[in-house]
């Protein structure tokens, strides 16, 4: 045992060297309320892709419209800097699900927050029609000119 007590002293150090010495990009928390038209949206998909180094973040909102992104699924939070956001009622594994975000909030650099190191609170106070209550109305217009 006493030949062992080098070896594992040398593996322990191997390990705390590896685990204090960090790649990984700085990371805040982020958490907040999405709201369409003053009402919480639930169940909308939140991705905050960085501009610079890193992976993206995600989140999805509660029945309350509350959400707070994971990094890389494990960590809580966000790459510190400048991120364009992207915000869908639609599941991005499966697109399923009826689209309730309006469009323009979909487009590429709609939607740009930055995220600094510590705690973020980011709201999101969407205003507008969505593509599922435009198409209802498109139908209902349709069916009473014919």
């Amino acid at each position: 045992m006493k030949n062992l007590m080098p070896f594992f002293a040398c593996v322990c150090c191997v390990l705390l060297w590896g685990c204090s010495r960090s790649d990984e990009p700085a990371i805040g928390t982020v958490r907040g309320i999405v709201t369409l038209n003053g009402d919480p949206l639930p169940e909308a998909y939140l991705v905050f892709s960085p501009m610079g180094n890193g992976f993206p973040s995600i989140g999805k909102t509660d029945a309350n419209g509350q959400y707070e992104l994971t990094y890389k699924g494990v960590k809580s939070g966000a790459v510190v800097g400048e991120h364009r956001v992207g915000i869908s009622t639609v599941a991005p594994e499966s697109n399923s699900g009826a689209e309730l975000v309006p469009d323009v909030y979909r487009k590429p650099d709609s939607l740009m927050k930055t995220v600094t190191s510590g705690q973020n609170v980011l709201d999101f106070p969407l205003e507008g029609e969505s593509p599922k209550s435009k198409a209802k109305a498109s139908s209902t217009q349709k069916s009473d000119t014919v």
